[in-house]
């Protein structure tokens, strides 16, 4: 029987993407959040140290002259934003948001290079050998330098991923409306997305083929 290795090669190569198309989600997700994290981190920094500026530029009578503090009331906002500036600046030297949110990026560059390899095996006029599979899956296992998937995550991102893939398929067939009217229709019926290959190239766009990662580690 020789289309058996053959069928076996390509359901091989399919689960393969498919568990690299849900990397690619998680990841993001987990990127766009540090990301967010450390903008917010960075704003709240900045605003209260122009506070705390402020608060040491301006005099005492000032101060009690137009905002009708009193002394002590006045020492204890410059400390208090002083505080809170430390505390802020803490935050973000010991998680790092910033850093988190690179080597998340990294990774979806890593998934999606390995989607697109994948990709062109399967749409390719000739079949997947062996030895192209074997390359694909220690390509794919060489993420030795990338974060991982919290456990206490990996549920909530893999439901992040499948509604994903259902709210994509729902839009190509009702481009018209609203994403938040869509969400609600799949919540109310879930089979609004039918049932479909969710692994099409239209969901996840392509990168360039080889395309070299640097990798920063945490």
């Amino acid at each position: 029987m020789p289309a058996e290795p053959t069928v076996t090669l390509e359901s091989e190569l399919k689960a393969l993407r498919q568990k690299a198309d849900q990397q690619v989600t998680a990841h993001s997700y987990l990127r766009d959040h540090y990301q967010g994290w450390g903008q917010r981190l960075n704003i709240y920094t900045l605003f209260f140290s122009a506070v705390l500026l402020v608060f040491t530029l301006a005099s005492d009578e000032f101060i009690q002259r137009t905002l009708g503090l009193s002394s002590d009331t006045f020492k204890w906002a410059v400390g208090t934003a002083a505080f809170i500036t430390f505390c802020l600046s803490l935050i973000d030297l010991t998680w790092n948001p910033g850093l988190k949110s690179k080597a998340h990026d990294q990774a979806v560059a890593h998934y999606l290079r390995m989607d697109y390899e994948i990709r062109h095996l399967l749409s390719g006029g000739a079949k997947a050998t062996r030895d192209q599979v074997h390359w694909v899956q220690e390509e794919y296992l060489d993420a030795a330098d990338l974060p991982r998937i919290p456990e206490a995550q990996s549920l909530n991102l893999k439901q992040r991923h499948l509604m994903k893939l259902s709210l994509a398929r729902a839009l190509e067939r009702n481009p018209h409306q609203a994403l938040w009217w869509l969400r609600i229709r799949l919540w109310w019926n879930p089979t609004l997305g039918g049932s479909f290959d969710p692994y099409t190239p239209s969901v996840l766009p392509a990168v360039p083929r080889h395309g070299k990662i640097r990798r920063a580690r945490l």
